[in-house]
């Protein structure tokens, strides 16, 4: 079994040896940014939509919609974020 100092060391060799911009690690930081917007924005939204649907309360199932749409801009807003650093 491999210890944790030879783990890091071979990748610290992947990442010497290969051609890894600084494009490419912003691009995959966003890809993890934009999955947790949309995991955490979208579950959200979705269980007060839902509750708001059952209980007949519109304000709740308004906020549901509000927080999905305010999800999908800053989802969207990420793709200009990686334009501008790329």
């Amino acid at each position: 079994m491999m210890d944790f100092i030879e783990i890091i060391t071979n990748i610290n060799l992947i990442i010497a040896t290969s051609d890894f911009g600084i494009g490419n690690l912003t691009a995959i930081l966003l890809w993890i940014a934009r999955v947790v917007i949309i995991a955490v924005g979208g579950g959200i939204s979705l269980i007060k939509i839902t509750k708001g649907k059952s209980d007949e309360n519109p304000k709740e199932f308004n906020e549901g919609l509000i927080i999905l749409a305010l999800s999908g801009v800053i989802f969207a807003a990420t793709f200009a974020v990686q334009a501008i650093f790329s």
